[in-house]
């Protein structure tokens, strides 16, 4: 599409909605953003909108703000249920999402696409960090940097290894990676889904447009729903199960080359990203670089040097032998479940924050198990009590400062403090970043305190 003097509006201020504008600002459109958040502050948005001439509302979005747009592009925070995609549809304007529109625009084929309930971030890093002495990589999508950012940049044969969600994926059209990765499917986000079965339908899009000479990496548990299909070629991974294409055994990965079965020594003791939940990731990030074409001492080596990120189970340090580890990005009970298993010790559990209407169910075994004290924070602590209190030691606190110098009173020498809520972040902090940072400093003012006796 020639944009020039053409009027395009993009919904949504966040950072991909400035990029998104940024890049049709550049190609000489008239450019529009709506944002109809009613409590951030704009200001600063609007002064760089105002410098760049960008034309922008915001705190709502009315209807002449897309009178005679030629296209809208959506953010991924905007739902296809909401009254400004129902609005966009009844006066017959065409609207596509950021990663459909960036893709337009890129000019490689390399595309390795990540989508999964847990471990995306990981994964994806993971993958990048294999593939970057080969060529240059561009990390990108729900990560934080949008695709459309990079275009401009991305030459043919660099390679694009891009996150992507379920919001994402509701807007793709004729988006192609050449390799895809499914890691897991569990209950999450079912506060914008109305069931479980339409947000699986949503990441299943990841290989609607694959053909035979691309790759599906599938977890088996996923690969085997029959819901399931693809036209790519089929790889799974499983932690235990031994039909699969690839899965952990003792120490090592069994994987089939062609019809031959092969074993692979992976040193997952040497890692620095651990734990029973990355088992999969590493599974699938091994199998990912193995089709494109890498050796398996080149991925072991590259694995071995990767520094696990912040906030998954991450040590934070230790008082009076009690380990504080904080796994805010632990915002599912999936997540919070892998993460309890990974924990050798007795645990006391921090969590709350936004309920996102999973079920519960599937993790009071394991808290019953594992948990010597849970500590509730944030809007859904009430409800979490409701259901918890009656299966281990239970207490509310107001803050997460409150939260860390309970966990510490319950807590006895050998366990675990781990923060990993089940929730989201936003009713008390700016997201799940914000979360372990505050937990960090928390846990750093309880040591000073407790030291100085």
């Amino acid at each position: 599409m020639n944009f020039k003097n053409k009027k395009v509006t993009v919904i949504g201020a966040g950072i991909t909605g400035i990029s998104t504008a940024a890049f049709l600002k550049k190609r000489g459109a008239d450019v529009w953003v709506t944002d109809d958040n009613q409590k951030s502050d704009f200001s600063n948005i609007a002064k760089t909108f105002d410098r760049d001439g960008i034309k922008y509302e915001f705190g709502k979005h009315s209807k002449n703000v897309f009178k005679g747009s030629e296209l809208v592009i959506l953010s991924p925070g905007v739902s296809l249920d909401s009254a400004v995609v129902r609005l966009l549809k009844k006066m017959s304007i065409p609207f596509t999402g950021e990663i459909e529109f960036a893709y337009q625009y890129c000019k490689t084929k390399n595309i390795i696409a990540i989508t999964g309930t847990n471990g995306k971030t990981t994964t994806s890093s993971l993958i990048a960090h294999i593939l970057k002495p080969k060529r240059k990589v561009f990390l990108c999508g729900n990560i934080g940097t949008p695709l459309i950012k990079y275009v401009d940049e991305i030459k043919a044969h660099d390679f694009v290894v891009l996150e992507i969600s379920s919001f994402q994926l509701e807007t793709i059209n004729k988006f192609r990676p050449r390799v895809s990765v499914l890691l897991n499917v569990t209950d999450d986000h079912l506060d914008r889904y109305r069931s479980f079965t339409e947000y699986e339908k949503a990441k299943l899009l990841i290989f609607k447009n694959q053909k035979k000479d691309d790759y599906a990496i599938v977890n088996f548990e996923n690969a085997n729903c029959k819901k399931f299909s693809t036209n790519a070629k089929l790889l799974t991974f499983s932690i235990d199960n031994k039909k699969a294409s690839s899965y952990y055994e003792n120490g090592k990965v069994m994987y089939a080359a062609g019809k031959i079965k092969k074993y692979v020594t992976l040193e997952l003791d040497k890692y620095k990203v651990q734990g029973y939940q990355n088992i999969e990731n590493i599974l699938a990030s091994f199998l990912t670089a193995h089709v494109l074409k890498m050796n398996d001492s080149y991925i072991n080596g590259r694995i071995k040097s990767f520094k696990p990120l912040p906030h998954r189970c991450e040590y934070i340090g230790k008082l009076n032998d009690i380990h504080f580890i904080d796994d805010s990005k632990g915002t599912n009970i999936d997540s919070t479940y892998k993460a309890l298993i990974s924990c050798t010790r007795p645990v006391v559990l921090i969590a709350g924050g936004i309920d996102k209407q999973g079920d519960y169910d599937v993790i009071k075994g394991l808290v019953r198990q594992k948990v010597r004290c849970l500590v509730l924070i944030g809007r859904a602590k009430n409800k979490l009590y409701s259901i918890f209190h009656k299966i281990t030691k239970t207490v509310k606190a107001d803050t997460l400062q409150d939260a860390v110098i309970k966990s510490f009173q319950n807590a006895n020498k050998g366990d675990d403090v781990l923060l990993s809520p089940m929730c989201s972040s936003f009713d008390m902090f700016r997201d799940y970043k914000h979360r372990g940072e505050v937990f960090a400093k928390a846990f750093k003012d309880l040591a000073n305190k407790y030291n100085k006796g």
